[in-house]
This record gives C-alpha cells, structure tokens and sequence, in this order.
C-alpha cells in the first residue's frame, strides 16, 4: 500500500523524494545555464571591444558589471545551497520556522537577482552593441 504524507496528500514517500530531488536538479541546471551563459557574454564583451574598441568600450561596462554580478550571486547561491544541505544532512538546522525561511527568503533572493541582472546584461549588451555598431 502506498503511504500518504500529510503535507502532500496522493504521493508516496518514494514519488514525493523523486519529485524533490528533479526539483533541485532542474533549478541547479538553471543557475548552472545562467553561470556559464554569463561567463559567455564577458567573452562576447571583450570581444566586441576588440572588434569595435576606441573610446567607446566605457559603455561595455554597464553589461559587464551585470554579468559580473550575475556570475557572483550563482556562486553564492552554490555555496548556500551546499550550507543549508549540509546543515539538513547533519540535522543542525534549527527547528524554528523563522529560520527555515530565511535560509529560503535569502536563497529567492540570490536567485532573483541573479536573474535580474543576467537579463540587465544581455538587454544593456545588446542595446549598447547596437548604439556603438550604428556609430562606427
């Protein structure tokens, strides 16, 4: 017989696991996608200074800091996620719900701005390759 969790009535115990586990692995590749597509667009930068350079290339700035930082929060975001497993592994985690969401509230956090400023950097990218492009 199947045995029903209380919190997700219809799963058994191995299904509920299975769909836990896809969970993480797909916001993993998520972050993973964002780190190397982020890492990407600083070679395209350098690039485009490169091929188009003069006193233009202050304007790359802008999308590189995005990047830069999108690339800073996905570490951090890897490094957290690591902390909170091992803090669960190891049962250290305190009890109190408090403290389970702000664990939470500050991995949302990560992962938002990381979002928002890949998304910054590729539009501040392209509109400044456009605006320089246009000028040369």
């Amino acid at each position: 017989m199947h045995k029903n969790n209380d919190e997700n009535p219809g799963f058994d115990e191995k299904t509920l696991e299975w769909l836990r586990n896809l969970w993480v692995e797909n916001r993993m590749t998520y972050d993973r996608m964002i780190l190397q597509l982020s890492v990407g667009g600083i070679g395209v930068l350098v690039t485009l200074i490169t091929a188009f350079g003069g006193n233009h290339s202050i304007w790359y700035l802008i999308p590189a800091f995005c990047f830069v930082v999108s690339i800073i929060c996905c570490l951090l975001i890897f490094s957290a996620n690591a902390d909170y497993i091992t803090k669960i592994i190891n049962k250290s985690l305190k009890t109190r719900k408090i403290y389970w969401l702000d664990e939470i509230y500050r991995l949302d956090v990560l992962d938002i701005s990381t979002r928002c400023f890949f998304i910054a950097a590729v539009i501040s990218s392209f509109i400044v390759t456009l605006f320089i492009s246009h000028g040369q």
